[in-house]
């Protein structure tokens, strides 16, 4: 009997405590949501298209009226990055229960190298209910280095020196081009017409007159 008296007031107490508990809100519901995002990897500072896939795990029908995407670094203190969909239209929002919507979100992907971290902020309402919740979802991108322009950079490098030597070489060839060129005036001439004598010539070409 001591013992019957003892757990009894235990039940009761739980009871009443499991009935005065608050109940599920309509953020715990978005807790239902998982997402996928693509790509997976973008090139630093390059133009994209960031489609992030929300999957609506719960039974009733979710409505998304703004969705934010924010890149951050490894340590997640400050985003590098924020993209924006704002007053998206129902119609467009909606995610059916147990079914998916994708969306797409341009923009600029940061001047950064290295694994990012990224942070999906939604506001949406459920089926049912007036309030609108906002939930949290993560996920990581590469960032890749610009490999285009660092082939460009690397051979304006290696151009630089190659043009240089060739501008050598073409100052070279004149130079000697020039103490080689016999001058008119060391070479032997006629005698009668005075007409510039070819190397080795017996006669004049002009006159005819032989030397």
């Amino acid at each position: 009997m001591r013992i019957a008296t003892l757990v009894l007031p235990c039940l009761l107490l739980s009871v009443m405590i499991a009935s005065s508990a608050a109940p599920v809100s309509a953020f715990d519901e978005l807790s239902g949501l998982s997402m996928e995002m693509t790509p997976t990897e973008v090139t630093s500072g390059s133009s994209m298209d960031l489609k992030v896939t929300l999957h609506n795990n719960n039974d009733r029908s979710i409505y998304v009226t703004s969705l934010t995407v924010q890149i951050y670094d490894g340590s997640m203190w400050s985003s590098m990055d924020e993209y924006k969909l704002y007053s998206i239209n129902p119609s467009d929002g909606l995610i059916p229960a147990m079914g998916s919507k994708q969306f797409t979100i341009s923009g600029k992907a940061p001047n950064y190298v290295g694994i990012c971290s990224v942070a999906v902020t939604l506001s949406a309402t459920m089926e049912g209910s007036m309030n609108s919740s906002i939930g949290l979802l993560t996920s990581s991108i590469i960032i890749n280095p610009d490999m285009t322009g660092g082939l460009v950079f690397a051979g304006a490098l290696l151009l630089l020196p190659l043009s240089a030597i060739v501008v050598v070489i073409i100052i070279v060839v004149v130079v000697l081009g020039r103490r080689k060129a016999p001058s008119s005036s060391s070479q032997s001439r006629c005698h009668g017409c005075g007409e510039p004598l070819p190397p080795g010539g017996s006669y004049c070409p002009r006159c005819g007159r032989s030397l």
